[in-house]
This record gives structure tokens, sequence and C-alpha cells, in this order.
């Protein structure tokens, strides 16, 4: 059963939600992402067979079998780009999996309420909340 707002609790107004989103930033820690990339080659450099064949082709090249060696050093980078490509595709869809997945709830804002995004909640929203409900919050010192 949907209960009423009381009359005396008109929640933000659009002005009031931008003015505490620049004051407070949004509700989400920041971290500071590792450049991927970089994270992708060094896991691949740190993989027995592709050392494996890496000492391979070098062997080869030591032996005189220059063509072999060339062969096995560009199919190691195809791999490498391929596994690179694979690691980046879906490293993006799991961010897009994540805003997707983002939790709503209820607050008042300008007399309504309405489902917001827990990110877009700010320091002054009235957050309606109901038995069984989750709040994923925090808080401020």
């Amino acid at each position: 059963m949907e209960h009423p707002i009381p009359e005396n609790i008109q929640g933000l107004n659009d002005d009031e939600v931008l003015a505490a989103r620049t004051q407070f930033g949004r509700n989400e820690f920041e971290f500071r992402r590792p450049n991927e990339l970089w994270r992708m080659l060094q896991q691949l450099l740190g993989e027995p067979m592709l050392i494996l064949l890496l000492a391979a082709s070098t062997l080869y090249f030591i032996t005189g079998k220059n063509a072999d060696a060339i062969y096995l050093a560009i199919a190691i980078l195809v791999v490498a780009g391929i596994s690179v490509y694979q690691h980046r595709r879906s490293m993006q869809t799991l961010e897009k999996l994540k805003k997707y997945t983002q939790p709503l709830a209820k607050v008042i804002r300008e007399g309504k309420k309405i489902d917001v995004p827990i990110v877009d909640w700010v320091v002054g929203d009235f957050l309606v909340v109901g038995e069984g409900d989750r709040v994923a919050a925090n808080c401020l010192k």
C-alpha cells in the first residue's frame, strides 16, 4: 500500500540537487583505475606458454632458422593481440553491465516520489524506505 507524502516534505528541487552535487560530489567512490592495457601485457608476459614460445623463437634465431623464428614470432604477436582485444572487450562489457544493474531507490524531489540510481542521491534527499528495502549509503564526516 502506497502511503502519501506528508505535505511538509517537498524534497529538493533541481537547483538544490545540482548545488549539493557540486558541493559534495556524486554518491560513489572514485577509484583510480590502473592502466588496463599495461596490466594485461604484464599478465601476458608472465604466461609460461608464452615464455616457452618466445624461448623457442629465440632458439630458432640462434640456430639460423630465421624463417621459422619469424613465423613463430608473428604467431605469438597475433595470439597476444587477440588476447588483449578480448580482454578489453570483456572489461567494456563489465562496465556496461555495472551501469545497467545499478540499484534504484525512491527519493522525494519537488513533492514527488521518483526512482533515482544510488549514484545520483545527494545530501539532503529524503529517502523513502519500505519494509524489506535494502539501502546502500555512505555517510559524511
